[in-house]
């Protein structure tokens, strides 16, 4: 496979909505950063992380069955 071919393939994949956006990625970073951050500091305090946390990061309430609600 040629070098050309694999440079084509990876432009190609990016950004296939229409748009440039630069910073979509950066943001969405920041935001599972943010709720990583909130969920390990509800679960230290021995409490369930919010619900909008919790689907952001793709986990689901049962995996933390030991925790009181909030």
């Amino acid at each position: 496979m040629s070098n050309a071919f694999v440079a084509t393939a990876e432009i190609s994949s990016v950004g296939t909505g229409g748009s440039f956006r630069p910073f979509e990625r950066a943001v969405q970073f920041l935001e599972r950063f943010g709720a990583a951050r909130r969920c390990a500091a509800a679960i230290t305090a021995g409490r369930r992380p919010a619900e909008s946390d919790l689907s952001l990061l793709d986990l689901k309430d049962v995996d933390f069955p030991s925790l009181s609600g909030n």
